[in-house]
């Protein structure tokens, strides 16, 4: 009796997987974004490409735009490479 249970049940999961995986698919195909909305706008991120080209440091263009500085590289995508020791 409970290998029957156990079998409706791993059916019934499978069919949950497949709908769920389905719905994903639709969602992003509508243009539905997953995942933690971004930090920086698009206007921020082009005040700090202008900011960074103007000289200024990127940890004082984090400052003034409320972020941590890995943020702001990531987002302009420029990385500092530094020499091992």
């Amino acid at each position: 009796m409970l290998t029957v249970f156990a079998g409706i049940a791993e059916f019934k999961r499978s069919l949950i997987a497949e709908r769920t995986s389905a719905g994903r698919l639709a969602a992003q195909e509508k243009g539905v974004r997953f995942g933690r909305p971004p930090k920086l706008s698009t206007e921020q991120v082009a005040l700090g490409h202008r900011l960074r080209d103007e000289g200024i440091s990127v940890r004082d263009v984090a400052h003034i735009l409320n972020c941590h500085h890995a943020t702001l590289y990531r987002a302009i995508g420029t990385y500092v490479i530094r020499p091992t020791l």
